[in-house]
């Protein structure tokens, strides 16, 4: 097993998170570019992975595929199931 972190995680309180989704999603629409980056809708789904599971971003640099990829199916597979 990994090394446990003794530091809390910071998280988004709902509002937050949820005013990121929609600039994101905004931005996108927009077709704006960031650091020369055209912002995309799979910004979104970025976040959505990394926030639902407490991924951090330093987290994303040391994941494989074998880590990631059943995950990401998973995630994947609710998202499909999910109402519209």
């Amino acid at each position: 097993m990994g090394r446990q972190t003794l530091t809390k995680r910071d998280y988004f309180p709902t509002d937050e998170y949820k005013r990121l989704v929609e600039t994101i999603e905004q931005l996108a629409g927009d077709g704006v570019t960031v650091s020369g980056v055209l912002v995309t809708l799979e910004f979104k789904y970025l976040v959505h992975f990394m926030v639902n599971p407490f991924i951090r971003p330093s987290d994303l640099r040391v994941l494989d595929c074998s880590t990631a990829m059943p995950a990401l199916q998973s995630w994947l597979a609710t998202l499909g199931r999910r109402k519209p």
